[in-house]
């Protein structure tokens, strides 16, 4: 079983994360992808310390900073993937774990 796992998602393009990696492509079967990281939610960086840190990564490159769980939830939707957890971690950020068709 193949797992991606991007411990920087708020550093990557905003456009098409899951699609961009290519991991679902490459998921076996039942296969699952982790995505951890800050996530906003309701478009939001959840607490005021990542909205800070989501403001700095913005002003320096408009590409970066959070990515709304939703929207990368329904990314991974359009690739055939299904949301199976959201694991909160420590320093207020998250976990997704997504899983590929049982064939």
């Amino acid at each position: 079983m193949f797992s991606f796992f991007s411990v920087q998602i708020h550093r990557e393009s905003k456009n098409r994360l899951v699609t961009s990696t290519g991991a679902a492509s490459v998921l076996k079967p039942g296969g699952r992808l982790f995505l951890y990281g800050p996530f906003a939610i309701d478009g939001q960086p959840h607490t005021p310390g990542n909205l800070r840190f989501h403001q700095q990564l913005v002003a320096t490159d408009p590409a970066l900073g959070y990515r709304d769980r939703d929207t990368v939830t329904l990314e991974a939707h359009g690739v055939g993937l299904q949301l199976e957890e959201v694991v909160t971690m420590p320093a207020d950020n998250f976990m997704l774990v997504f899983q590929a068709p049982s064939g």
